[in-house]
């Protein structure tokens, strides 16, 4: 092969990455869509509405929510796992995107097809009940669904997500057997729970606690480490003696699968500097919730670490995903 002929092929070969490199530097100049894949108005969409606001200054530019609810998350994952991976769509996925990947057979490959990007927040539950109930106390909870085995209730916003687990967890861990109602979301939860027609529901903090200051709903345990600064007076369940009974319904960042590094790295360190910013940190207090900022490593990391355990307890309690 001739010297020109080998600079030219070199050539073609610089210019193939060069577009690739450059558009991950220049990213973005223009509005990013993030897709959400949850209602308005629910927990994951006012945290990421809240990030989506701050984001605009590390990265000079829009970032625009779209509800995509249903299914689970998995109609916002399908979508965006779709979409040109060129940064311009980016999911913002919960605790039930795991849950997904065990337990559906889904449209694409969760580890392949999705970059992780940075997990923004970690959002505990809150055992509930209406104050109109008789337990005031999650003792008192338990001794009553010992007495009525199969007979009492606790409500979910669908089956796979971060409530139906709290509930599993509570029959293994307090060996009690409860019905599990799922609803089509957590609100329509929330309003049978409030009218009686289910006994308990684990709700997300940022969602329970007007109902909590309002008196109409009853906070018996929260499922983080320990007790929370917005209930101080509430015990977390590893304060009652169960250790294994922390659970958290996680938000994070996802871009497509062949997304360039650059891109993830930058839309990462956004997500990092914003969860470090303390105006974001004592709004997150007040709603219940702990910022994270993780990088693109830890966050896979810790979505590998949750496949494992929740395929584990999906196991041991025999739970039907259907």
């Amino acid at each position: 092969m001739t010297t020109n002929r080998r600079r030219f092929l070199m050539g073609l070969a610089c210019g193939a990455v060069l577009p690739r490199a450059m558009s991950a530097e220049a990213w973005p100049d223009r509005s990013v869509h993030v897709i959400v894949g949850s209602s308005a108005g629910g927990g994951a969409d006012t945290v990421a509405r809240l990030f989506a606001r701050a984001m605009y200054e590390p990265l000079g530019q829009s970032l625009v929510i779209e509800n995509r609810g249903g299914a689970s998350g998995m109609i916002a994952s399908n979508l965006v796992v779709h979409e040109r991976p060129d940064g311009y769509t980016v999911l913002y996925d919960t605790f039930a995107s795991v849950i997904n990947s065990i337990a559906h057979k889904l449209s694409y490959d969760f580890e392949k097809d999705l970059r992780p990007v940075s997990q923004a927040v970690n959002a505990p539950s809150v055992m509930l009940v209406s104050t109109k109930s008789p337990y005031k106390s999650v003792q008192e909870f338990v001794a009553a669904a010992r007495a009525r085995p199969g007979k009492m209730t606790y409500a979910s916003g669908g089956i796979g997500g971060v409530a139906h687990f709290c509930g599993e967890m509570l029959m293994k861990y307090e060996g009690v057997k409860l019905i599990h109602v799922p609803y089509k979301g957590g609100a329509p939860a929330v309003v049978d729970l409030l009218g009686g027609r289910v006994d308990t529901y684990f709700g997300n903090i940022s969602s329970a606690i007007g109902y909590i200051r309002q008196g109409k709903l009853r906070p018996l345990a929260v499922t983080s480490n320990e007790r929370l600064s917005v209930l101080p007076k509430i015990p977390s369940f590893v304060e009652l003696g169960f250790p294994e009974f922390v659970i958290s319904d996680w938000n994070g960042f996802f871009l497509p699968g062949k997304t360039p590094e650059g891109i993830v790295q930058r839309l990462s360190k956004a997500v990092q500097q914003v969860a470090r910013e303390k105006p974001i940190l004592e709004r997150l207090d007040t709603l219940g919730l702990g910022a994270v900022g993780s990088t693109p490593e830890e966050f896979r990391t810790f979505l590998a670490d949750q496949a494992k355990r929740w395929a584990a307890l999906i196991k041991s309690n025999n739970i039907v995903l259907k």
